[in-house]
């Protein structure tokens, strides 16, 4: 099998098969997310990137840079917003970042997600070591387009979990 390169996260389409629904937002001071990064609404009406790998809420994924600005607004950024048909992609890796090999029972499961901070861009991968529990923020689907099972750091489509959708309310 492959050996699947790492990369960005991105959305994939809606579950009603049309584009991704996305809105172009203010953006909080000094943000250095980078395109493929999950961002949150922290209550100020401006996008911060998410700081940790169970965010309280995920407002969706940006499409671009942070500009790390001085004021908020100066610029817009545009962002994917995570919603009930939202369908994003993403390399599934074990906990540490280490390699995983894709297995069935990494689909139609819950999953928790890791950030990688180390790397150029920082990325953020699924993790495929916890798949159980209040550290699950993902819902996997299917092997993404050019990804086998029996595939190293393969790729899977997947939602964000309804408790995590900022854009559907947190409770």
């Amino acid at each position: 099998m492959a050996t699947v390169s790492k990369d960005i996260i991105v959305a994939v389409a809606s579950e009603a098969n049309a584009p991704p629904f996305s809105v172009t937002t203010g953006e909080a001071a000094s943000q250095t997310f980078p395109k493929g990064w999950f961002v949150q609404n922290a209550g100020t009406g401006y996008v911060t990137g998410i700081s940790s790998d169970t965010p309280v809420a995920i407002l969706g994924l940006a499409n671009q840079d942070g500009h790390n600005l001085a004021a908020a607004a100066d610029k817009q950024v545009s962002v994917d917003i995570a919603n009930a048909v939202t369908v994003f992609a993403a390399n599934v890796l074990e906990t540490s970042l280490t390699d995983h090999t894709l297995a069935q029972s990494d689909l139609l499961t819950t999953m928790a997600i890791q950030r990688d901070t180390s790397s150029t861009p920082n990325k953020i991968y699924l993790n495929a070591s916890t798949k159980a529990g209040a550290n699950c923020r993902v819902f996997t689907l299917r092997t993404a387009q050019g990804t086998s099972i029996g595939d190293t750091n393969g790729r899977v489509e997947f939602v964000i979990l309804p408790n995590f959708a900022q854009s559907m309310g947190t409770s």
